[in-house]
């Protein structure tokens, strides 16, 4: 017979909840959880009907968490900047052979720039680990074969549809079926 741990555990496992939404957290509602007794009302918590006060005396813990959660949010936009131009460094220099050809690319006229949706561009892990193949030891049927398919597939899979379908044609010697495009737009 299977059970619910968590429902076994504690049978009110869900009836009691607090979320943090930083993004609904201003200055004046951080202030507010350290200096009022009220921090229930405040829009920066989502909190289950069955929490009580008493409960809520951690407001220490909750600002820092809050807090630290507003800072992880202001870092977002330069950090992904930041990841966006080390991976197109890192396709310009491998467009363009290595840090010499690139200088002397440039020198010549001739500097390949990268494309997005080229075969060739590789994310930074692909640029990292450049294995795409697929073990030749292991042949379909064989028990590996499926874990090393799946390992194989997931390290591609932030990869661009051009690089996929090459990968799988080409290199796994399959049919490419689709592309699913699942990336989170915000």
């Amino acid at each position: 017979m299977q059970t619910n741990m968590a429902s076994d555990a504690n049978p009110d496992y869900f009836d009691k909840y607090m979320l943090l939404r930083p993004d609904k957290a201003g200055m004046m509602d951080l202030a507010h959880l350290l200096s009022s007794r009220q921090i229930l009302e405040n829009p920066s918590l989502d909190f289950s009907a069955g929490l009580e006060a008493r409960e809520m005396n951690r407001r220490w813990l909750i600002f820092v968490s809050l807090l630290a959660q507003k800072l992880l949010l202001l870092q977002k936009r330069p950090l992904a900047l930041l990841g966006s131009v080390i991976e197109f460094w890192l396709n310009l220099l491998s467009e363009n052979g290595n840090f010499m050809n690139l200088l002397f690319n440039l020198l010549r006229g001739k500097l390949v720039m990268p494309d997005r949706a080229a075969a060739t561009y590789r994310t930074a892990i692909g640029q990292l680990d450049e294995r795409v193949d697929l073990d030749e030891k292991i042949k379909r049927g064989d028990s590996g074969y499926n874990a090393q398919l799946s390992i194989m597939a997931a390290k591609i899979s932030y990869e661009n549809e051009a690089f996929i379908q090459r990968t799988v044609n080409d290199h796994w010697k399959m049919e490419f079926v689709e592309f699913y495009d699942c990336w989170d737009s915000k």
